[in-house]
């Protein structure tokens, strides 16, 4: 590569000094695949941005940076929670330059390299993929291929979420490249798909392939090919399934790796849901065994049973399964004490039921977490107006299943009720254009969701007039 690929110019801009009298440079510089990263104070909108400036060289070719220009009006439109805002790309005399939205955290080579034994757990590689692969749908849905996922280029935010940067940018800045040195560096021939490394036709299946490269190196601690002919073996050999993952994991990650992109998943909706069915497998609950009746007692076993059912009221094993733990808890040590012969120390018990409150309490706590974890996704799905579609994936669903995990959950409760105006509001738009046909059949739609709710009942079995059902909605 080219000794002159980052330009002196960049790398000595030094802290305090202002881009374009707005930029004040925060930081010191960075070097990405083809180019400068600085971190900035905007003057403008009082934030801090990123400014990934083009190497002067590449800048100088007119055709690689008309190329530029194009594709950052296509990235600049895209506008999703997981996807790093591109705001704008400055072309100025001196600077040429990408500006970026500042995510603060971690990539997930960081994350990795961090870990105890330098790799991530499947259950959190899951995660992290769906997040990321919900970011490519849309992306996708957009005419928009990333072109580079790697874990440089994913960011885990302190709350949870992933922010997939540089979206399109570095193969963008390296085609550009390829106009005036021939050559790739080394670090991203590592997650690209075959046909990319070979200069054909990417597609979709080339972001999949990338993605599982990704999710390989998180769950082995190093890329499915590494080391000796890094082309060759991308080109040619199939990789290898991950000893310490699970079969069905696997299976996910081999199908998105085939060396064939028709092989691999048609869409990241497709790869999505496939890895959605192996998230967090609940354990087996063993049904417990029947008792079994004495042989010569078996009537009296009958009877037995038959007094047991109606004779009491109170059935122990009806109990809330946390006072069911407390009770057994305060029993064992009750007589745990009573056996050593030391109940004068009862003052002891008490720390003991305070122990077992303890653990009660960090259950509730873990609930808690899960439930406003559940509650986030929901919101997101909720800006993005996936309200009750698609299914097993929505903004009403992750609600409910955050009010399933933390009853009374106050936030997925607003959420819920949010979805239910939104179809409200619909019905009353409907209503207010004349269409009283179109606001009944929102209302039989929005009864598949709320069943029996009285305000869609109405809506959906009334024959009155347009100005009855707003007053009955707006009522």
């Amino acid at each position: 590569m080219s000794e002159n690929l980052f330009d002196d110019q960049f790398m000595h801009i030094g802290n305090g000094h202002l881009i374009d009298n707005r930029f004040e440079i925060i930081s010191n510089p960075v070097r990405r695949s083809f180019g400068i990263r600085y971190l900035t104070f905007d003057q403008q909108s009082q934030s801090k941005k990123v400014l990934l400036f083009v190497p002067g060289s590449i800048a100088a070719d007119a055709e690689a940076l008309g190329n530029i220009r194009d594709e950052a009006v296509s990235i600049h439109w895209l506008d999703h929670p997981y996807i790093a805002k591109l705001y704008e790309f400055h072309s100025g005399i001196r600077y040429h330059y990408f500006e970026l939205e500042y995510v603060q955290g971690k990539n997930l080579r960081q994350k990795k390299i961090g870990s105890a034994d330098k790799r991530l757990s499947e259950n959190i590689v899951k995660w992290l993929s769906i997040q990321i692969l919900e970011a490519l749908e849309y992306a996708h849905n957009n005419n928009v291929i990333h072109r580079d996922l790697n874990p440089q280029n994913v960011v885990l935010t302190s709350d949870g979420k992933v922010k997939l940067i540089d979206f399109g940018i570095s193969e963008t800045l390296r085609a550009s490249a390829s106009l005036v040195w021939d050559t790739i560096p080394q670090t991203t021939v590592l997650y690209m798909s075959p046909e990319q490394l070979q200069g054909k036709q990417i597609s979709i299946a080339s972001d999949l392939y990338s993605l599982a490269a990704t999710m390989y190196d998180l769950l082995s601690g190093k890329p499915p090919f590494l080391g000796g002919d890094v082309y060759h073996q991308i080109i040619e050999r199939p990789a290898l399934p991950i000893p310490q993952v699970t079969d069905e994991l696997n299976r996910v990650l081999l199908k998105a790796l085939s060396k064939d992109p028709l092989q691999r998943y048609g869409t990241s909706t497709e790869m999505r849901e496939a890895l959605e069915t192996t998230v967090v497998k609940p354990a087996e609950i063993k049904k417990p065994e029947p008792e079994e009746p004495p042989v010569d007692g078996l009537e009296r076993f009958k009877e037995k049973r038959i007094k047991q059912k109606s004779g009491h009221r109170f059935r122990f094993f009806s109990l809330n399964p946390t006072l069911k733990f407390m009770s057994i808890a305060l029993v064992v040590v009750f007589l745990t004490y009573l056996i050593s012969g030391q109940l004068a120390k009862l003052s002891k018990i008490k720390g003991a039921v305070d122990s077992v409150e303890t653990m009660v309490a960090q259950q509730d706590s873990f609930r808690l977490k899960i439930a406003k974890a559940f509650t986030q996704q929901a919101d997101d799905k909720f800006r993005m107006n996936y309200y009750v579609h698609p299914a097993g994936n929505n903004a009403l669903e992750l609600y409910r299943k955050a009010l399933e995990v933390h009853p009374g959950d106050s936030l997925a409760s607003k959420g819920i009720g949010r979805v239910h105006a939104m179809f409200v509001e619909q019905i009353r738009l409907a209503v207010q254009n004349g269409q009283p046909g179109a606001a009944k059949s929102i209302a039989t739609d929005a009864l598949k969701y709320f069943e029996g709710d009285t305000v869609f009942t109405k809506m959906a079995n009334s024959e009155i007039a347009a100005s009855d059902i707003t007053l009955r909605i707006l009522n």
